[in-house]
């Protein structure tokens, strides 16, 4: 709630009060007493997800802190009261359940494994509820543009104080570990606003001066401001950014008692001053690099699909992708992709004279005993089932001990303008090895008819990746079954890698994160506990990327090798496929085509990003599919038009 609502104030006026929160929050603040609850993966419990069902929870591990399960307490309260005592079993809520379980504890046991069983909870009697606050109609406040607040789409009500969520951008307006107030282009043109400028925005209940966000997606009548942040009791990164529920009057609730976050106007005014966004996003635009791709749905199937060396970046001899003839080179390599997604050798100096199997040594020789070099292990993307969720962003951080950098004592204490919350991100020093990177088409003159595309960014495990030629100490080099290899202790921190890398995913370790002894270490008690010990947690001075979870894929083949059986197709993937919700991502061995994506390569929205480059990725994109109105952004072509243009990105995009 906000300050108007004068909730602390409504406290206060309680006697005695009692907290069961696990978490630090505003309302515990102000607590005489707290008895922090269980975890729930640390608790007994039931619940009728529907009529007719009883639903099963019960713990998966033993309590970490100091805690007791609330229903615990409330019995050993009712056994302590002499009317109660009688009716209340001994032990604690496991007892309890079971007491009252058909069959007992054997019919608990037999219930357990599928977690429901058929029955009904008793009823609560209803309690007389508060009557709601009919908030006054919108159109009578006072202000010159609505003020819509919403819930943040990745902190929610209680992420504030996770460094995970707050170093994750908002998937749409790429901000995080701050507040901004979002406005359309022609409102900010109106006020002579910029990106980071310094907007007041008030109401009858309070104000807020935070920077401006220029986006297309809202209104040019209404600011919008995400609700989330700016939480003073809610612990050490909770305190990032500003609470906009200060802005909502006391009477802001809906029919259900609920907040109303669209219930007022604000007046918005330039406040003068600026401040940088805190912001992971590089353009808005594609600027005519074909990096996100879609099709229009009806251009599908509309032609042969593409030979499969044609469909990754082989371009046919002597043309280009856009039509006109180049005579070629006599003599020039081949720039083929080989069978099963695997590069060419690069005798780019030596031409159709350069001996192709001069790379057939040791681990690299097809017929060495390990069978690495018949592995390449690759991935697809398919664009039109990604959502920009960022579950694969948080998946990654979780699996591989990546670092959180944006809390305010990680960061230099050097530029007034680049310190705080996010000063290492304004820097660009952010280490998500997974970039969820979000673009417009359309909508260049502030237009409302504009399309969002999502595409994630990681290592692409290049064939011919321009990294490791230039690295001095062998830091990064390919390995047999395709991998992209980066070892830790060989690196000296020269950053050639990143300098060359043409899809700039790798990342340096600026301060300590990962040493206990430092103040920038991103893993304080308890954080320290959820490391991952099967991935290094890496120095000062340490580049680092995606490994394609190479601790995954190694464990699978060892697995394997002590059972004394070949690896099976699909066994195992990667965290962020593990992760991602609509099943966008398929990881498996491309040289092997029983492995699901061995077959997604050769779909005919399949593309490589940059493919012009001859990198020979191991990251195959399926092009998003749009369904469009005729003459929208994005629509299939006329007639008459080449079948591919869909496909192309908009000019000047």
């Amino acid at each position: 709630f906000g300050k108007a609502a004068k909730v602390a104030e409504a406290i206060a006026r309680v006697p005695f009060k009692v907290s069961f929160s696990s978490v630090p929050d505003e309302t515990t603040e102000l607590c005489d007493l707290i008895l922090p609850d269980n975890h729930s993966l640390e608790s007994w419990g039931d619940a009728a997800p529907v009529r007719g069902v009883i639903g099963l929870q019960q713990p998966a591990m033993e309590p970490v802190f100091d805690t007791r399960a609330t229903a615990d307490v409330l019995l050993e309260l009712s056994r302590r009261n002499p009317t109660t005592a009688a009716q209340t079993a001994a032990g604690g809520y496991r007892n309890w359940l079971i007491s009252r379980f058909p069959g007992g504890a054997r019919g608990l046991t037999a219930a357990l494994p599928s977690g429901l069983v058929a029955g009904s909870i008793a009823a609560r009697p209803a309690r007389a509820g508060v009557a709601a606050t009919a908030s006054p109609a919108i159109e009578s406040t006072a202000g010159d543009m609505y003020l819509m607040l919403y819930q943040h789409p990745v902190l929610g009500d209680r992420g504030a104080n996770k460094p995970w969520l707050q170093e994750l951008p908002d998937p749409v307006t790429k901000i995080c570990w701050q507040t901004v107030a979002e406005i359309h282009p022609r409102a900010a043109a109106r006020m002579g606003v910029e990106n980071g400028d310094l907007l007041t925005v008030a109401t009858t209940a309070g104000s807020l001066t935070l920077p401006a966000l220029l986006y297309l997606g809202v209104r040019d009548d209404t600011v919008a401001i995400a609700v989330g942040r700016g939480r003073e009791g809610a612990g050490r990164y909770a305190i990032a950014g500003l609470n906009a529920l200060d802005l909502l009057p006391a009477t802001a609730s809906d029919a259900s008692g609920g907040i109303a976050y669209a219930s007022t106007k604000a007046r918005v005014s330039k406040a003068g001053g600026h401040h940088e966004l805190v912001t992971t996003e590089g353009s808005a635009r594609q600027h005519g690099r074909g990096i996100a791709r879609a099709v229009a749905a009806g251009s599908l199937g509309q032609a042969h699909a593409p030979a499969p060396a044609a469909a990754h970046g082989a371009a046919e001899e002597g043309h280009h992708e856009d039509g006109h003839v180049v005579p070629d080179m006599v003599g020039a390599a081949s720039r083929d992709f080989l069978p099963g997604l695997r590069a060419p050798v690069a005798n780019d100096a030596q031409g159709d004279l350069g001996d192709p199997n001069s790379n057939d040594k040791g681990m690299y020789h097809p017929d060495h005993w390990s069978g690495l070099a018949k592995r390449r292990w690759a991935m697809t993307i398919d664009l039109a089932r990604c959502t920009g969720c960022s579950a694969c962003v948080t998946a990654c951080y979780a699996e591989n001990n990546i670092p959180t950098v944006g809390a305010e004592w990680q960061g230099a204490k050097v530029f007034p303008d680049r310190t705080g919350f996010g000063a290492n991100i304004l820097r660009s020093r952010e280490m998500a090895w997974i970039r969820l990177e979000r673009y417009f088409e359309g909508g260049l003159s502030g237009e409302t008819d504009f399309e969002t595309r999502f595409i994630p960014m990681m290592c692409q495990h290049c064939g011919n990746a321009p990294c490791e030629p230039v690295c001095p100490v062998y830091a990064t080099y390919h390995a047999p079954d395709g991998l992209n290899v980066q070892v830790y202790n060989r690196c000296v921190g020269t950053r050639y890698c990143s300098n060359n890398c043409p899809y700039k995913v790798r990342y340096f370790n600026w301060f300590g994160y990962g040493e206990p002894n430092r103040p920038h270490y991103a893993f304080p008690e308890p954080l320290n506990w959820q490391l991952n010990p099967d991935v290094t947690v890496r120095g000062k001075g340490v580049m680092e990327k995606c490994t394609f979870c190479v601790q995954r894929i190694r464990e699978a083949e060892h697995l394997a090798s002590a059972e004394k059986r070949p690896l099976a197709a699909d066994e195992f993937t990667v965290a962020c496929a593990q992760a991602c919700p609509s099943r966008a991502i398929t990881f498996g061995d491309a040289a092997d085509s029983s492995w699901a994506v061995a077959k997604l390569i050769d779909d005919e929205r399949a593309y490589h990003v940059f493919d012009e480059l001859n990198t020979y990725t191991a990251v195959v994109y399926l092009k998003k599919v749009n369904h469009p109105r005729a003459g929208a952004v994005g629509a299939a072509p006329a007639a008459g038009q080449p079948t591919g243009a869909a496909s192309a990105p908009q000019a000047g995009h």
